[in-house]
Parts: structure tokens; C-alpha cells; sequence
């Protein structure tokens, strides 16, 4: 497995990319976005309601000295999740991003703009399109 800063390495080839490969290169990291924000919302509005349904469940049925301690335990389980969740679809969208042949670094929503106007990368300057 590459970290973050070897395929920034491997992307410094210094050979600008044509426009189509810029644009596909793009169009993944937008998949890779929202096949992991689909799953990501699906699952907080489940376990969002699910939260609640403990929580009433557990104030009908138990002291309630221990609705506060389930209540606090279900949200930080929910927090988790959601958390590492959204990491993840981070992590691949990232890793789907076009990279600039000049300085490697992944280019993000506003970065890509900015390249595909002006062919040229907004952290170095260097030309990321032919």
C-alpha cells in the first residue's frame, strides 16, 4: 500500500496531462465520492433513528439513571462509525483525485476549476493540462 506522499512521488512526472485524462481522472473522484456519500447517509439516518428507538426503549424499560450511560454510548458508537465512514470516502476520493504532474499534490473540487480554466495547478503554478 502507497502512503499519501509515494503517489504524490509516482504523480511527479512533469508531464502535463491531456484534457480527457484530466476530465476522467475527475469524473473518478467524483464517483469515488458519491459511492461512499450514498452509503455514508443511508447508514447516519439509520443509526440516527435507530439512536432514538434506544433511547425510548431503554427509558421504558430501565432505571433511569441508565438512559444518559446508554444514550452516551450509543452516540459515541454512532460518532464512530459515521467517522470512519467518512474517512474512508475521504481517502477515496483523494486517491481518485488528478494529481499534479509537477508537485503531486491530489487536486479537490475548487483546485480542479481552477485547472481546467487556466491549465495550471494553484499551489505551484505548474501545467497540469496540455
Amino acid at each position: 500500500m502507497t502512503t499519501g506522499s509515494d503517489a504524490g512521488a509516482a504523480a511527479r512526472t512533469g508531464v502535463p496531462m491531456s484534457r480527457a485524462a484530466f476530465q476522467a481522472a475527475q469524473e473518478r473522484s467524483q464517483q469515488a465520492e458519491q459511492s461512499g456519500g450514498t452509503p455514508l447517509a443511508l447508514v447516519s439516518v439509520v443509526l440516527g433513528f435507530g439512536q432514538l428507538y434506544l433511547l425510548r426503549w431503554v427509558s421504558r424499560n430501565h432505571a433511569a439513571d441508565r438512559v444518559p450511560v446508554v444514550g452516551g454510548i450509543a452516540f459515541l458508537l454512532y460518532i464512530a462509525i459515521v467517522a470512519v465512514m467518512f474517512v474512508r470516502m475521504l481517502r477515496a476520493r483523494g486517491a481518485a483525485a488528478p494529481r499534479c504532474p509537477q508537485c503531486g499534490v491530489a487536486m479537490l473540487d475548487r483546485s480542479q476549476r481552477v485547472a481546467l480554466v487556466t491549465g495550471q495547478c494553484d499551489r505551484c503554478g505548474g501545467r497540469v493540462i496540455e
